[in-house]
């Protein structure tokens, strides 16, 4: 296509007739529209720089929009998780203060106990699936983000910030406090 283009240019000035002195103004006149046509094709240019900038802004704008969108999303989807799992918490630990403080008379247990152990079984089971592990256990060393100390007792037999006992479960989700333990703690 640019040979044909390059063709007609050739044949043009062929076919128009020759003035005299029109040669002199015309190539005054060609200077100006030249240097009229390389400013507006700098002017198109510029334009065009600019405009691609703006695009390469807006996808980047639009990038880091879908980028928060989906964080927040995520974000609300944990935050109902945690707080519904800090409505259910207390729920369970009632029911393993209830098993703790059943009749110990060697007798075989009762309906009721049964129950309440499958509850706290079905409880256990539901925090557990949605990624909840309880944060103390006894003879595991104090952590002030996951654990409440009570009090402070000397046991020679193990070291200083072990804790003793559990009084009270708590709970963690990842790295995050649900609930924290009350325990105490050697000193």
């Amino acid at each position: 296509m640019k040979k044909k283009h390059e063709e007609k240019i050739e044949k043009e000035p062929e076919e128009l007739p020759e003035a005299p002195g029109l040669e002199e103004e015309s190539s005054g006149e060609s200077d100006v529209e030249l240097v009229d046509l390389v400013a507006e094709l700098a002017k198109a240019r510029e334009e065009a720089e600019t405009l691609r900038n703006a695009l390469t802004r807006e996808r980047a704008d639009f990038t880091n929009y879908r980028r928060l969108v989906e964080n927040e999303k995520n974000s609300a989807g944990n935050e109902y998780r945690i707080s519904m799992l800090q409505k259910i918490l207390p729920i369970l630990d009632d029911l393993e203060l209830a098993i703790r403080n059943r009749v110990q008379d060697g007798a075989e247990p009762d309906t009721w106990a049964e129950g309440i152990e499958m509850i706290a079984r079905k409880y256990r089971a539901l925090v557990e699936a949605e990624g909840v592990k309880p944060s103390a256990a006894v003879g595991e060393p104090f952590d002030p983000r996951f654990h409440q100390a009570i009090s402070q007792e000397e046991n020679p037999d193990v070291e200083s910030g072990t804790i003793l006992e559990v009084l009270s479960s708590g709970y963690i989700l990842g790295d995050r406090a649900l609930k924290t333990a009350l325990v105490r703690v050697a000193a």
